[in-house]
């Protein structure tokens, strides 16, 4: 593919052309976090994973696991223990703690939301319209520059938008991220898993709900064809609650700025099974609270009074809460306490000024959890709570009086209590202090961790030119251990004893960093003898050393204006290397290189008062070398359990992060505070006139344009928590367990930071010199690295250091051929308009290579094995084939095809456009520099007129191949859709089923071939039925192929040959299945007796198995609603299910009855023996009893102590 270089530069227009437009204030999404606590709690493990790579611990409490058929939706507590950021809010169970029951999609907003029209100002989105290539360049006027400026004015101010949104999902182990290309087709950023995203968005109507204009829900179905719903869908309406779609309203207080509701959230509605006879509701009721945090933004110029880079804001939330969720066997309950939050405000629009604090009311902790079957209530789970306290820190930065910032949610414990209201022993949760920062304290480090200072600003201190502070007396915003552990968990204590104790440390990071100290080096004065003049000779200066010199002159008597002066100069020959002075009452300060030798200082102050004169004050640069700093966040060190296995002894688990002596730390994220303002369409188009920027430094000190020499931000002015979202990771893990051995990780880092790295944090400019490597004002979101943080290596030993087994990874990545192509626009202090334009890119492993050594410990042998899987299909993300190359001999392979693999000729058949759309913009590109080579097409004006038509002809080429997807790919009624239709229609039996399973995205495997050294060593096929009267598909019919000889050096790959599909004709069926309901009711080898299965409890359990049966028969003979009625007791099931051994006298009959969501309460066997099982309080086994009542086995539980 050709690069087209071009368009992906930063483009300086309203520079260009002179134009600046003053637009009314509006909010900047970018700087704040519209999620809710809660959905940000579940999000957070998906941007800073939980593995040894980060060096946080999983922790997770298991509460239930809901059962439907084949669904299942575990409810557990996880905590997050990399540290409990400043400004983080605590979730309803607690902070770090996250609440795992259903799921959620949360949205970061990137320029104004995709949609655009709901928001107050939003008149393109880039949704809405297709992307901002579809109306970037409309006509304002004739003049093609005014054009230009006037798109990127509406895109600065917030009434274009031109970048996709980021949208995050975290459901059912699922978690990733993805947007939408400019065609509306979601785009997952990385993963190999098949999950198709579908997404409910209407188009605005008149007087239209506000959700109207938004998107409403969203559905993703995984490759087994599970629906999860998301939000508000057609497809599922009300019934009962409120849709779960929450709505952030940020409002400015320093300029009252935005009433714009913004749908932030939407959480899980409904699972549904691919058959859909089984599902999962979830039902939510309405929450509404708000708070208040700080949205910082660059300062485009050296501070000047009244920059702080930083405004107070009201985040409100029109949000939900959990209340219950439901299914064909009970119900689960979510009870919150009777008292509202303390750490939270009141949500009313109506309440007044928004800078007053009023009560909250709705937002309230979650109390208890209780799960009920359709008959009785099984247990519930307690939860109970306090607060962490913040009651010194005082409120720097606005003047409110505000405290309910000052606590954060605390989980102590939870207790679950049996069907009898019986307790056990709670899960005790100890931290490391009651203490957590108000969040609204500018007591933080880099990272957002408290590191205790006690700042009045969060600028850090800053430099040009590594001396000269442009920025003094600056936030701390250094690390700081232990502050940064404050509030983490320390230790859990289990019901029955055991103890899990965790000890943490700081991050550290491979740091190469040098810090200059001042330090006093000499002092003179003059004039306050009376002497006017004054010199001091022969003073050592040592090595070829900066010094900072304060040159200082009072005041003189009776108003009288006295100026004073100095003198640096060598001993010897009289060479002058410092000069200055200063006026009366003023201070200067500067900074010099003085070579090594002796230097005399001669001083002079034209009016001579005793008690007044003037000093100068030498200070010396000293530079101390920094290895290794901490960085913000935990890595655990340490975890020690204690009872919670079969060892009397408590058990350790000792990490270390180190390699050769370093920390192996890779510092993904460093802040950069300032940075020259540059863009490279500058360096190549210039400023008009005769002003060139070579190197597209437009502002730096001397520049003609005053007053705009850097960009300085109190946060980093280049995005760091985005598609990837942890801030540090590590190289090299080890893991140590005693007399059992140990472990070493090595894990993939990029080569970009593989780099010596200077300091944690860009905090120094240098003035004299345009660095091309500066980032782009405005900065783009940080481009996704594809092995950051994968397995590179792990090796196991024994204690004694012997190897014991090793295993290296590789891998290969490929990405989307389309890229979606995003624009940002800032206003620079009135003075232009920069941009930025960048594309995204979705990204998945393409194969993996493993390479597996073991050792054998008496002999010493070694056993190894290499085996590459591959991820060859266009279609989807599902293993195609693995090859196994084994040290015994031979390569072992096997090859996958599943249903999306068998395609539809005349759909494939329709051209991607991608080939075309490519050739315009090769087109586009070649006009634009043969404009530019010709005669005259240099000059100031001509590139930029031959610049912006190249836009324009870039702009037409992309609109036109989204057109052309629009209509064939992605469109509601679009080519390949009704071309895929008329297919299936017209297909046979087997293949109509394949392309069904296609529509409803189910891509299981269909034929699998096994190789040896490249030869058939066997294979089967998989057919598949779709059940009478539905569309449900089920497996029908496994076939394989039987070889007379081990290996075969022909073999027929299946596929579809007019509408039939084609296989190698050895296949032989030998098993054949029948479904009834989404089950199995009747399974047969090829010629073989039937094995019989008949289902109950609404269709949940398998209530008989019969052999040599029929299932036809067998269900004749009993009646279905006995079997599913919630009200039929265990004798009537048991007297039901013994009419199929009267009515069967041949076949073998075995029956079950259960108490659903408890366990299995009888067996009967074949011969009419039948042994009953009985449950306690909690649903553990408690005794087994035989047929006549006699005791078989009986468990009693203790717990330790």
């Amino acid at each position: 593919m050709k690069n087209i270089n071009l368009y992906a530069y930063v483009l300086t227009v309203g520079v260009f052309f002179g134009l600046h437009y003053n637009a009314s204030a509006q909010f900047d999404y970018n700087k704040i976090n519209i999620a809710s606590p809660n959905a940000a709690s579940l999000g957070k493990f998906g941007d800073i994973p939980v593995n040894y790579h980060t060096g946080i611990p999983q922790i997770n409490v298991p509460l239930y696991t809901i059962k439907d058929g084949t669904l299942e939706m575990p409810i557990s507590l996880s905590y997050h223990a990399g540290g409990v950021k400043v400004a983080e809010q605590a979730s309803w169970v607690g902070a770090g703690w996250a609440l795992n029951a259903g799921g959620v999609i949360t949205r970061s907003v990137r320029g104004i939301p995709d949609e655009a029209r709901n928001t107050n100002r939003g008149e393109k989105g880039h949704l809405e319209d297709y992307g901002f290539n579809s109306f970037y360049l409309q006509t304002e006027t004739s003049d093609p520059l005014k054009n230009f400026n006037y798109s990127d004015r509406q895109v600065a101010d917030g009434i274009y938008d031109a970048e996709p949104d980021l949208f995050s999902f975290n459901f059912d182990g699922y978690s990733g991220k993805f947007y939408f290309n400019d065609d509306r087709k979601p785009v997952l950023v990385s993963g190999n898993e098949n999950l198709k995203i579908d997404y409910f968005y209407r188009l605005p109507v008149s007087s239209p709900a506000f959700e109207d204009k938004s998107i409403q829900g969203f559905c993703i179905t995984t490759g087994n064809g599970t629906k999860y719903f998301f939000g508000k869908t057609d497809v599922n309406p009300l019934v009962e609650g409120i849709n779960p779609v929450e709505m952030s309203i940020p409002f400015d207080l320093s300029n009252g700025v935005s009433s714009d509701r913004v749908v932030s959230s939407w959480y899980l509605k409904k699972v549904e099974s691919a058959d859909k006879l089984s599902s999962i509701n979830l039902i939510y009721e309405a929450e509404n609270y708000s708070s208040y945090s700080w949205s910082y933004f660059p300062i485009t110029s050296e501070p000047r009074a009244g920059d702080n880079g930083y405004a107070i804001y009201k985040l409100y939330i029109l949000g939900v809460r959990l209340s219950k969720i439901v299914f064909s066997q009970g119900t689960v309950l979510f009870a919150v306490a009777n008292e509202p939050r303390l750490d939270l405000v009141s949500g009313s629009l109506t309440d007044g000024d928004p800078g007053k604090e009023s009560p909250n009311v709705d937002a309230k902790a979650l109390k208890q959890i209780s799960i009920s079957s359709n008959s009785h209530t099984l247990k519930k789970i307690s939860f109970y709570s306090s607060y962490f306290k913040d009651d010194n820190t005082p409120l720097i930065g606005v003047s409110l009086n505000l405290s309910s910032d000052t606590k954060r949610l605390k989980l102590d414990s939870i207790s679950e209590s049996g069907a009898d209201g019986t307790a056990l022993k709670p899960y005790k949760f100890d931290y490391y202090s009651s203490f957590l920062p108000r969040r609204l304290s500018f007591g933080f480090d880099h990272w957002g961790f408290y590191n205790g200072a006690s700042n009045s600003t969060v600028l850090p201190t800053l430099t040009r030119d590594t001396y000269d502070v442009i920025y003094p007396n600056g936030a701390n915003r250094e690390s700081s251990w232990p502050a940064m552990q404050q509030g983490a968990l320390n230790k859990i204590t289990y019901p029955t004893g055991g103890i899990a104790t965790f000890e943490f440390e700081a991050n550290r990071a491979k740091v190469n960093a040098v810090r200059y100290n001042l330090q006093y080096f000499q002092q003179y004065s003059v004039g306050f003898s009376g002497n006017p003049n004054n010199e001091f000779t022969n003073i050592a200066f040592s090595g070829n050393e900066k010094y900072q010199i304060i040159f200082s002159n009072t005041q003189c008597q009776n108003g009288v204006n006295c100026t004073a002066s100095y003198n640096i100069y060598q001993t010897v020959g009289g060479k002058v290397v410092a000069s200055g002075g200063a006026a009366a009452g003023k201070t200067n300060t500067s900074i010099i290189s003085i070579p090594a030798g002796n230097y005399n200082v001669k001083m002079y102050r034209d009016g001579a008062y005793s008690g007044t004169g003037a000093t100068i004050t030498i200070s010396k640069y000293v530079a101390a070398a920094v290895l290794d700093p901490i960085v913000g966040g935990l890595r655990i060190k340490k975890i020690t359990k204690d009872g919670l296995d079969n060892s009397s002894a408590a058990v350790s688990e000792s990490y270390s992060y180190e390699d050769a002596g370093r920390s192996s730390g890779i510092l993904y994220e460093r802040p950069y505070y300032i940075t020259a303002l540059r863009n490279n369409l500058v360096a190549k188009l210039g400023l008009g006139g005769s002003q060139d920027f070579p190197e597209g430094c437009v502002f730096f000190p001397g520049s003609s344009i005053p007053g705009v020499p850097v960009v300085i931000s109190p946060m980093s002015s280049v995005p760091m928590s985005n598609v990837q979202g942890n801030h540090m990771g590590y190289a090299t893990v080890r893991v140590d367990q005693g007399s059992k051995g140990y472990s070493v990780y090595r894990y993939y880092s990029p080569s970009l930071f593989e780099n010596n790295i200077d300091d944690v944090a860009h905090r120094n400019v240098i003035s004299n010199v345009c660095d091309p490597n500066s980032p782009n004002f405005p900065t783009v979101p940080v481009h996704f690295e594809f092995e950051r943080g994968e397995l590179k290596s792990e090796y196991h030993f024994d204690s004694s250091d012997q190897l014991l087994k090793s295993t290296n990874y590789r891998f290969s990545f490929d990405s989307t051929k389309v890229y979606t192509p995003a624009l940002i626009v800032k206003d620079v202090r009135g003075l232009a308009y920069t941009s930025s334009e960048y594309q995204l890119r979705g990204y998945w492993k393409k194969y993996i290579i493993k390479n597996e050594t073991t050792i054998d410990k008496n002999t010493f042998k070694a056993i190894y094995n290499s085996d590459t899987t591959f991820f060859n299909s266009p279609y989807h993300r599902s293993q195609t084939r693995k090859s196994v190359d084994q040290s015994i001999g031979g390569v072992l392979s096997v090859n996958y095809k599943y249903a999306l693999d068998f395609r539809v000729p005349d759909a494939d058949a329709i051209s991607d456009g991608w080939d075309t759309y490519q050739s315009s913009c090769s087109s586009c590109l070649t006009e634009y520099i043969n404009k530019i080579s010709a005669p005259g097409g240099g000059t100031s004006n001509n590139k930029k007129l031959y610049y912006v038509a190249y836009r324009v002809c870039f702009a037409k080429a992309r609109k036109s191949y989204v057109d052309y997807q629009i209509l064939n790919f992605t469109g509601p009624d679009n080519n390949f859709a009704k071309t895929h239709l008329i297919a299936k229609n017209s297909a046979g039996s087997e293949l109509k089923t394949i392309l069904e399973m296609q529509d409803q995205f189910i891509n299981p495997v269909v034929e699998v071939a096994n190789f040896n050294n490249g030869k058939l060593t066997g294979a089967s096929f998989n057919t598949f039925s779709l059940e009478a009267g539905t569309s449900n598909p089920f497996l029908a019919s496994v076939s394989t192929i039987p070889l007379l000889f081990p290996i075969s050096s022909t073999y027929s790959v299946s596929g579809n040959t007019n509408g039939v599909i084609t296989k190698d004709n050895r296949y032989v069926t030998n098993f054949l299945y029948q479904n009834s309901l989404g089950n199995i009711v009747e399974q047969s080898k090829d010629k073989g007796p039937k094995e019989v299965f008949l289902w109950g409890y609404k269709n949940k359990y398998p209530v008989a198995r019969i052999l040599s049966g029929n299932y036809a028969a067998a269900s004749a003979l009993i009646t279905q609603s006995v079997l599913d009625k919630a009200t039929t007791t265990q004798e009537q099931m048991r007297t039901e299910l013994n009419k199929l051994r009267l009515g069967l006298p041949d076949a073998q009959v075995s029956t079950y009855t259960y108490d659903p969501l408890v366990g299995i309460t009888s067996q009967t066997d074949a011969k009419g023996q039948t042994i009953y099982y009985e449950y306690d309080e909690f649903q553990r086994l408690k005794t087994v009893k035989d047929q006549l009542g006699n005791i078989i086995k009986n468990n009693s539980y203790h717990y330790k102590n």
